[in-house]
This record gives structure tokens, C-alpha cells and sequence, in this order.
């Protein structure tokens, strides 16, 4: 009896195990009509596959790296972004700014700000202090011909005697008068007596006409040069511009291998306006090119293949690096073997090809024989 309860718990033991998990059991004493028996316990807790299957699957996801983004050829290295920053001598650079003696960084910011202030002050009132005369002149003198205004604006007729004015302007038309000749020449006593006959008052009143007339000219030419100049410098603003909105018909991407972006237009126009790339690159200033009359258009070729042109050489350099390589890959990958397609027949025996089989079967034959 008790030999048939101990296969029926075995039974049992065996049915309650699964293929998927295998625990192992301790024998628990039981007790039974025949006397004391074994009987398996409940199995502890097993771990469970599909936690182990999420966390494999999380590990897997924090392994995937997000790939870095296309460079473009006018980015700049990370090297440079990356580059550690050194320590800095607040006093040697306050006196290379001229801020006097910098002990720390608060004292360094502190006068940056101050002149920060003042720049712009000077910005938003360039001219101040400067007397309003001399403003217009410093306008005009950026884009148009300034000596001409200046020469222009050199009388100040407000200040000039009427009856000085008068006899000057007498004499001078009486010059050109037969009336005051003698002998077919100018008679200066003639004029002189003619002109004692006129009363002062009349000469004053006549004076301050011919000095209102000269001063409304003074005016028209002030205006003329001034429109001019403003002409002249709108004219060229708006071919500058176009100029640098037409970058890639400048410099063609078939040519030049390189795509152009509002980015680089917007740069190239702003380091014109304002003279530094001008500065940098042709040594004047963009008022000078305005004054000369310079093409805007070659202007901006020459700018931006000066200050673009390394960049553009190394982009185009790897760009051809990358192309050979894709040529050199697609041909050792896909070669074309001309060939009939039929089968190697030689007639001679001799030059047949053997496969190392048949050269140990002929090895064999041949010390068949010599026995």
C-alpha cells in the first residue's frame, strides 16, 4: 500500500511541474495510513519572462544613439564651439580696453556697461554737440560730393552789407554797358557818377534783393546735392540688395557646387552697410563704393567669395572625396563580366582544369600501375 501511495504523489509532483518553469521543491513529511510519507510543498514564486523581456527591451532602446544631424558647409566646427575657456587676467584686458586698472570680473562688467551706454548714446544721437551746420555736411559727405556743399555753404549772406552788395552788382553790369564806355573801353569814373546819383535808401533796398536772391540759390544747390546724394545712396542700397538676393545666380551651384540660403544674403548685405566686411576685404569704407559709383553686383561676388571662399573650397573638396567613393563602391560592387555564358571545353586533355578529386584519383592510377 504504501509503495502505491508513493507513485501517486510522484504522479502528482511531476503533473504540478510545467515545461516553462522548473521549481525546485522540498519534501514535506505527511502523514498517511501506512506511516510516514513525502509529499512536495508549493513551489516558491518563479521569475517571471516577460519582466525579463521589457527590461532587455528597455536596455536595447537606451542603446540606440539618435543620429547627429547633416553639417552644412557653412557651420561652424564644433571644435571652436566646444573649445574649453581659459582663464582670463581681468586687468590685462581693462587695459587693452583702456578701462584703467581691472581688478575683477564686477569691475570689468561694470565699465563695459558704462561704454556700452555711451555707444549707444552716439547711436541714437550721432551728431550730438556737433553744430547744425555742420551735420548736413557730414551726411552728404558719406554718399555725395562734399567739397561742392561745403564750398556752397561757406557765405552766410544773413550777415553781408545790402549796399556793399548793391554798388558790387552795379559796377559789375556796368561793365557790359555801352552806356559807361569810353573809347571802346570801361570807363570806371562814368559808373561812379552814375551811381552817386542814386539815394542810399535805394541802394539798401535794391542790396537786400540781390542778397535774398543769392541766398534762395544757395538753398536750391543745397538741396540739389543733398537729393543727390540721397539719391545716389538709395540707388545704391536697392542694387546692393538685389545683388545679394541674387547669390545664387552670382555664383551657380553647378560652378561652385554650393546652395546659397537667405541666411548668407542677409549676411553679406549687413557686412557691407556696414563697412566691415568692406574694411576687411577692400580697405574702404561702403560710403567710398557709393561715392565711386561701383557695380553692386561685383561688389558682392568679390565680398562673398573673400569671405566665404575657404569654406566653400574645403565643402566642395569633401563633397568630391564622398562622390569618389560612392563610384568606387558601386563599381566594386556591381561588375559586369562580359562573357558568352557557354561552358570551357578544352580539346586538349592537358589544359583541362582538375579538381583536387580528380587529381588523387589519377595519383592512385598512376601507382596502380607502376605496381
Amino acid at each position: 500500500m504504501s509503495e502505491v501511495t508513493d507513485q501517486l504523489l510522484a504522479i502528482r509532483q511531476k503533473t504540478l511541474q510545467t515545461p516553462e518553469t522548473k521549481v525546485d521543491t522540498v519534501p514535506v513529511e505527511v502523514a498517511s495510513a501506512s506511516g510516514t510519507t513525502t509529499e512536495a510543498p508549493e513551489s516558491a514564486t518563479p521569475n517571471e519572462p516577460k519582466e525579463q523581456t521589457e527590461a532587455t527591451t528597455e536596455q536595447k532602446v537606451a542603446k540606440v544613439e539618435t543620429p547627429e544631424p547633416a553639417k552644412g558647409w557653412d557651420d561652424t566646427p564644433e571644435e571652436l564651439v566646444k573649445s574649453s575657456s581659459p582663464e582670463i587676467n581681468w586687468n590685462e584686458l581693462g587695459s587693452a580696453l583702456e578701462f584703467g586698472e581691472t581688478k575683477t570680473r564686477e569691475e570689468f562688467l561694470t565699465k563695459t556697461s558704462e561704454l556700452k551706454s555711451k555707444l549707444k548714446t552716439y547711436e541714437e544721437k550721432p551728431f550730438e554737440g556737433v553744430p547744425e551746420e555742420f551735420r548736413s555736411v557730414i551726411e552728404v559727405a558719406k554718399t555725395g560730393d562734399w567739397k561742392d556743399y561745403l564750398a556752397n555753404q561757406l557765405i552766410d549772406y544773413t550777415k553781408l552789407d545790402p549796399i556793399y552788395e548793391f554798388e558790387t552788382d552795379f559796377f559789375n553790369r556796368a561793365e557790359k554797358n555801352l552806356k559807361y564806355f569810353t573809347d571802346g573801353k570801361f570807363d570806371p569814373k562814368l559808373a561812379e557818377e552814375a551811381l552817386d546819383t542814386i539815394p542810399e535808401s535805394i541802394r539798401e533796398v535794391h542790396g537786400q534783393q540781390i542778397i535774398q536772391a543769392l541766398a534762395y540759390q544757395q538753398a536750391q544747390r543745397k538741396q540739389q546735392i543733398e537729393q543727390k546724394a540721397q539719391a545716389r545712396r538709395q540707388q545704391a542700397d536697392t542694387s546692393l540688395a538685389d545683388a545679394t538676393r541674387k547669390l545664387g545666380e552670382l555664383l551657380p551651384l553647378d560652378n561652385y557646387g554650393i546652395k546659397f540660403e537667405p541666411k548668407h544674403a542677409s549676411e553679406i548685405y549687413q557686412g557691407i552697410t556696414s563697412s566691415k566686411l568692406t574694411k576687411k576685404h577692400l580697405g574702404i569704407s561702403y560710403e567710398d563704393l557709393v561715392r565711386s559709383g561701383a557695380d553692386m553686383k561685383a561688389v558682392v561676388r568679390s565680398i562673398t567669395l573673400a569671405e566665404k571662399g575657404e569654406k566653400m573650397i574645403a565643402f566642395k573638396a569633401d563633397g568630391s572625396k564622398t562622390q569618389a567613393k560612392k563610384e568606387i563602391l558601386n563599381t566594386l560592387q556591381n561588375v559586369q563580366l562580359n562573357t558568352t555564358g557557354t561552358n570551357l571545353n578544352p580539346d586538349d586533355p592537358e589544359k583541362k582544369i582538375e579538381t583536387p578529386a580528380e587529381k588523387l584519383a589519377a595519383w592512385k592510377a598512376s601507382q596502380r600501375r607502376g605496381l
